[in-house]
C-alpha cells in the first residue's frame, strides 16, 4: 500500500524512491544526520520522498544507486536483516578505523580532557588564566571558574563549539587583537580541532582535574640560576641572518639576553640554511621548529644548545637518527614529538635527559615496550601518547572475523 507523501513544503523536489530502505541504509542515513548535526527521533522514509534537509543530497548520492526507477521486487525483511547483520560489523571497524571528518563532533573520537586538553591549557593558557593573574577575570585552570567565564560572559558554550568564544578566539589568525594566546606562538590546527571536539562532545571536565601552569615553562628562578649572559659576536651576526629568513628571534623578558626563536614564519626552503644558523645561538632556551621539514644533516646544529628549555620538532621532518643530536641538552624539561616518524630507536637518545619532564609522543611509531623504558629511565617525566583507538579497531575486527566465521559454517 503507497505510503501517503508527506505535507507541502517549499524544498526543492527530490529524485522519487521506489522502495523501503533497509536497516543498513537506515544505519548510515542515521549516522549523515547526526554529522549534519539535526536530532532526529524516528526517521520514516517515504516512497516518494526522502526527509528534507541539508542530509538529502548526500542520502541521495549514496545510495542512487540502490533506487531503481519503476517496479522492483517486493520488500524481504529476512533478506534485509541478514545483509544488515553482515555489514554491520564492517561498518563498526571502518568507523573506528576512519576516525571522524572535521567539524563532526557527534562521530568524534571520544576526547579525554585530562590526557588531551589539559596539557594545551597548562602550555599556552594559563600564565595568563591561572591562579595568579586572571586577564579579563577569566580562569582556565578551574572547571567552575572555566565555565562561569569572564567579564565578557561565558566563554564554553557545552555542546556547541561554533557559539563558544574560547573556540572563537583561537582559531583567529595570529596578531588579531582577541586571538588566544596573544602573546608567543597560536594554537596548532590539532590542538583547536581538539578543544573544537572536547566543546561539542559536552565540555566534560571532571572535578578534580586543575590545570596548573606547565613546569617546561622557564621560570625567573631557572633564569636566574643560569646567570646572565652576553650574546657572542658570532650569535649576533646568526641573529641577524634569521631575522632575514623570517625566523623570530626575541628576548624571554625585557632586559634579559636569553632568547626565543620560532621558524613558524620562515620560507621551507631556506629551512635548513636557517637551523644551520643556531650553532652560534648559545642563548636560546626555548625554540620552536613546529612544521618544519629539515635534514639530519642540518639538525646537528642544534647539538651545542645547551641552555635549551623547550624544544618543540611535532610535525616536523625529525628522525630517530636526527634525535641524537638533544642528547647533550641537560636543561631540557619540554619535548614535543607529536605527528613525526620517531620511533622506539628516537627514544633511546632521550634517556640522558634527566630534567625532561613533559615528552609528547602521539601519533608516532613508539611502542608500549619502547615507552616503559623510557619511563624507567626517567621516571619524572610525563609521556604523552594520546588517544589509542587500536583496541576498539581489534575489538571489531575480532568481533567481525568471528561472525564471518559463523556465517561460513551456516552456508
Amino acid at each position: 500500500m503507497p505510503v501517503p507523501a508527506g505535507p507541502r513544503t517549499n524544498r526543492k523536489r527530490t529524485p522519487q524512491l521506489s522502495r523501503k530502505p533497509g536497516r543498513v541504509e537506515r544505519f548510515l542515513l542515521q549516522a549523515q544526520c547526526a554529522q549534519g548535526r539535526r536530532r532526529i527521533g524516528q526517521l520514516r522514509i517515504s516512497a516518494r520522498r526522502s526527509p528534507p534537509g541539508p542530509t538529502l543530497s548526500r542520502f541521495t548520492v549514496s545510495f542512487r544507486n540502490s533506487f531503481q526507477e519503476g517496479p522492483v521486487a517486493a520488500y524481504d525483511p529476512a533478506q534485509d536483516n541478514k545483509v544488515a547483520n553482515m555489514k554491520k560489523p564492517f561498518i563498526l571497524a571502518t568507523a573506528a578505523l576512519l576516525g571522524v571528518t572535521a567539524g563532526n563532533a557527534t562521530a568524534a573520537a571520544k576526547i579525554d580532557f585530562a590526557k588531551q586538553v589539559q596539557p594545551i591549557f597548562e602550555q599556552s593558557c594559563i600564565k595568563c588564566h591561572g591562579a595568579d593573574k586572571h586577564k579579563g577575570d577569566l580562569r582556565l585552570d578551574l572547571k567552575d571558574a572555566a565555565f562561569k567565564g569572564g567579564k565578557d560572559g561565558p566563554v564554553i558554550v557545552v555542546g556547541d563549539a561554533a557559539k563558544s568564544d574560547l573556540y572563537r578566539r583561537i582559531t583567529l589568525p595570529e596578531g588579531s587583537d582577541d586571538v588566544m594566546p596573544n602573546k608567543g606562538d597560536v594554537l596548532s590546527k590539532a590542538q583547536t580541532d581538539l578543544i573544537r571536539d572536547w566543546i561539542n562532545q559536552g565540555a566534560n571536565w571532571p572535578a578534580d582535574a586543575v590545570a596548573k601552569a606547565s613546569s617546561s615553562e622557564p621560570s625567573a628562578l631557572e633564569v636566574a640560576k643560569l646567570g646572565d649572559i652576553k650574546p657572542s659576536a658570532a650569535e649576533i651576526q646568526a641573529t641577524a641572518r634569521l631575522d632575514g629568513m623570517g625566523v623570530a628571534v626575541r628576548p624571554l623578558a625585557a632586559g634579559l639576553n636569553w632568547h626565543e626563536a620560532s621558524f613558524r614564519s620562515c620560507d621551507a626552503k631556506s629551512t635548513d640554511a636557517a637551523v644551520v644558523q643556531l650553532k652560534d645561538m648559545l642563548t636560546l632556551m626555548d625554540l620552536n621548529l613546529a612544521g618544519m621539514k629539515f635534514s639530519d644533516a642540518s639538525l646537528a646544529s642544534l647539538k651545542g644548545l645547551t641552555n635549551l628549555t623547550r624544544l618543540h620538532l611535532e610535525h616536523s621532518s625529525v628522525t630517530d637518527a636526527g634525535l641524537a643530536n638533544v642528547q647533550r641538552m641537560a636543561r631540557l624539561v619540554y619535548l614535543n614529538l607529536f605527528d613525526t616518524g620517531i620511533s622506539d630507536a628516537g627514544l633511546e637518545h632521550l634517556k640522558t635527559l634527566g630534567q625532561l619532564r613533559h615528552l609528547y609522543v602521539w601519533q608516532t611509531k613508539v611502542t608500549d615496550t619502547g615507552v616503559a623504558a623510557l619511563q624507567k629511565a626517567l621516571p619524572q617525566c610525563e609521556i604523552v601518547r594520546g588517544w589509542d583507538i587500536s583496541p576498539v579497531a581489534e575489538k571489531a575486527k575480532d568481533t567481525k572475523d568471528a561472525k564471518d566465521a559463523k556465517d561460513a559454517k551456516t552456508n
